[in-house]
């Protein structure tokens, strides 16, 4: 409970200290404390599903109210209608499902006793299971999702992530107008990709900028990423098993391996206020507060 309150307060400071004013404070307050009854209020999302195209996503209980806008946005200002996969983390409860299910059609959600079960049926290399199994939870959004997706088009999107303008990239991507086997946020900031030197000389990685590369929107040819590609990249990470960097690590090594974009930095942001031009923004951790001060009800509208 302490620590709860404690991160309230941070992000309380962090409104008032980004300079948001009385408003943002006051829809942030509204936002967090009302979340569930005003998520109830999102209409139904009803249209038909289009067979080539999934959206997933990897969410935990405390977070179905975002991951319920973040859908829902993305749905609204892309006009697709993809499958929607939810793979539980383990935390998911009847009503955290009754919430999605109540807002979208062709929604199915994978139970993680049920991905265990069917990730234990698939013949794949003992490195994968070993990772699944060991490592960090955040793990089975790049294990899971690339096993148990479906369709040729593939979406992997973050329960941070909320959508302002249609996505035209994604959208002729999925249309098949791109040119591209996949198509991947960035943020302005890398990290240090861990992994073998050979591995990164192989494929070419330093030079396709992978450090850049966000996991946050991944949008990806089945076809283009195979199991072997996934054993070859823990078999050469240089990350500690539970290390929670190896999931992003994952989708950036890969990702590089494809005829693959970046989504444009000035329209598909981390760092700054959403404005007239942002497609889409990702809320991650520090900058969760303007999620509830702002970006909710811009969505909304």
């Amino acid at each position: 409970m302490f620590s709860k309150l404690k991160k309230e307060l941070f992000y309380i400071k962090e409104t008032v200290r980004y300079g948001y004013g009385p408003a943002s404070l006051l829809n942030y307050l509204k936002n967090k404390i009302f979340a569930r009854q005003i998520a109830k209020k999102i209409p139904k999302w009803k249209c038909e599903k289009q067979d080539d195209f999934e959206v997933h996503m990897l969410c935990q209980k405390s977070d179905v109210v975002t991951a319920t806008w973040s859908l829902w946005s993305f749905l609204k200002n892309s006009q697709l209608c993809p499958k929607i996969v939810i793979h539980d983390d383990g935390s998911l409860d009847d009503e955290s499902v009754a919430i999605f299910k109540n807002k979208f059609d062709n929604l199915e959600v994978i139970w993680r006793k049920d991905a265990d079960r069917l990730i234990n049926k698939i013949n794949v290399s003992p490195i994968i299971k070993d990772y699944r199994e060991k490592g960090y939870p955040l793990i089975l959004k790049l294990v899971d999702i690339l096993l148990l997706s479906r369709s040729e088009k593939v979406m992997v999107l973050d329960s941070d992530v909320l959508f302002f303008k249609k996505p035209e990239e994604i959208v002729r991507f999925v249309k098949g107008d791109s040119g591209r086997d996949a198509l991947i946020s960035q943020a302005s900031g890398g990290f240090v990709v861990r992994v073998d030197d050979n591995y990164l000389k192989k494929y070419n990685l330093a030079q396709k900028n992978v450090e850049l590369m966000n996991s946050g929107i991944v949008v990806y040819n089945k076809s283009s990423i195979s199991e072997v590609k996934l054993s070859e990249y823990f078999e050469n990470c240089k990350l500690d098993i539970s290390d929670y960097f190896v999931e992003m690590t994952g989708w950036n090594c890969l990702i590089g391996q494809t005829n693959c974009e970046f989504l444009p930095l000035d329209r598909y942001i981390i760092k700054g206020r959403a404005g007239p031009n942002t497609v889409a923004k990702h809320f991650t951790g520090p900058r969760r507060h303007e999620m509830f001060a702002y970006g909710i009800d811009k969505v909304r509208c």
